[in-house]
């Protein structure tokens, strides 16, 4: 399985409304008390810069307060910091150990990102049925990208026994979400009859969506179809 965008790390995309100082204040006072979700919306607060200066390293030091505590965001967000360098050293091992407290209390993106650490062997020695564990964990709750990469795996045959019909059914829910690559990759099942039934309607209507959506590759096959089905005519006609 490629490990390129597929698989990227889920951001850590926290947005908060200015804040005023006095609301400032409080939520420090709060915070200072020991509040985990005082400590984590401070954490939020200093890495957007929003209603204070921007301060990655504070930023960390409050995520990392919270996550003592057992904030489930606020472990992930400080795994996110540690696996881009920020505020932190770069440290892919400390990532996977605060991806790990998160997913255990079911927070989905940290589910995501340990799935994708477990592929990729980043942090944390490669293990494909770790990784699928996490995906699983991350699809059945509705997350698009970890639908399509475990529908990936059942392709592969890598930590789960090698189901296509599997795979279409996780890849089905990812497309109907709108995910591009899964929109491509279920085209191809449908495309070849891998477990499903050879069904050209329906690869051309999920290669549509995502050349709709500018799927990188789903024009070029879309362009493949029609030059097949020009020369189906062709050789007819001849």
């Amino acid at each position: 399985m490629s490990h390129s965008s597929n698989m990227n790390h889920n951001s850590n995309n926290n947005q908060h409304d200015y804040i005023s100082d006095g609301n400032l204040l409080l939520l420090r006072m709060l915070a200072d008390l020991g509040q985990a979700s005082a400590q984590y919306n401070l954490g939020v607060i200093y890495e957007s810069g929003r209603g204070a200066g921007k301060d990655e390293a504070l930023a960390a030091t409050w995520f990392r307060k919270a996550a003592e505590q057992g904030h489930a965001k606020a472990q992930y967000n400080l795994g996110v910091m540690y696996t881009k360098g920020r505020g932190v050293p770069k440290n892919e091992a400390e990532a996977v150990k605060w991806y790990l407290k998160s997913a255990e209390q079911g927070y989905v993106n940290a589910q995501f990102n340990l799935a994708h650490d477990y592929a990729a062997g980043l942090g944390v020695p490669q293990n494909d049925a770790e990784a699928a564990k996490w995906f699983r964990g991350a699809a059945e709750q509705g997350d698009a990208e970890a639908q399509r990469d475990l529908a990936l795996l059942y392709i592969a045959g890598r930590g789960v026994p090698k189901d296509e019909a599997e795979a279409v059914k996780w890849l089905l829910k990812a497309a109907e979400q709108g995910d591009g690559r899964a929109q491509v990759a279920l085209s191809v099942m449908y495309y070849n009859g891998q477990g499903v039934a050879k069904d050209d309607d329906e690869a051309v209507k999920w290669f549509r969506k995502a050349a709709e959506q500018n799927e990188p590759g789903a024009e070029y096959i879309m362009g493949l179809l029609k030059d097949t089905e020009q020369d189906t005519d062709k050789d007819t006609d001849g």
